[in-house]
């Protein structure tokens, strides 16, 4: 093992490292197997969210909402469904298109607009979120102390986030419930 390899934990080793002329080489199939896929698979993700990204731009600039009943989005050749919610509650009996309920009672469960104005909210601040990480890294002290270069790091973070909405959600519902 090499003197810079030997304080690095082998589950953290990046394949660039392992590859590095220092170490020799591949140690074997999986090692440039690892190293290959992770180049590819950021670059599918890039391709699909960019694809999707102008395909929702494009769907927007074309779609003309004057006709809703005879003409409606899928019938204009585009492909994303819009803001439409089935009622699960069998009210209506039809999945009808919605506004979005901005105030308190969109969060109430039996309010439809909550569901299209959290959609809105959530892939808004998605958005803003993505820009924000693109544009700020953290200190170099604070990479290595968190480790965030280990995929564990960042999933483990993300269910946390996952969790806090779940239990917002959760404890809105139970106290709409209670009334």
């Amino acid at each position: 093992m090499d003197l810079n390899e030997s304080h690095i934990h082998p589950s953290t080793r990046s394949s660039a490292l392992r590859a590095s002329p220092k170490s020799r080489g591949f140690r074997d199939i999986s090692d440039w197997l690892s190293c290959v896929s992770n180049k590819l698979f950021h670059s599918r993700h890039a391709l699909v969210a960019g694809w999707a990204g102008s395909m929702a731009l494009y769907e927007l600039a074309v779609f003309d909402p004057s006709d809703p009943v005879l003409d409606p989005m899928w019938r204009q050749g585009l492909y994303g469904p819009g803001i439409w919610v089935s009622d699960p509650y069998g009210l209506t009996g039809r999945v009808q298109p919605v506004n979005p309920a901005w105030g308190v009672e969109g969060f109430d469960p039996f309010v439809p607009g909550g569901i299209a104005s959290h959609h809105i909210a959530a892939g808004t601040l998605g958005i803003l979120a993505g820009l924000f990480h693109l544009s700020v890294r953290p200190p170099q002290r604070l990479y290595k102390g968190l480790r965030m270069g280990n995929i564990e790091t960042v999933l483990s973070s993300s269910i946390a986030a996952v969790f806090f909405a779940a239990f917002v959600v959760a404890g809105t519902m139970w106290e709409l419930d209670k009334s």
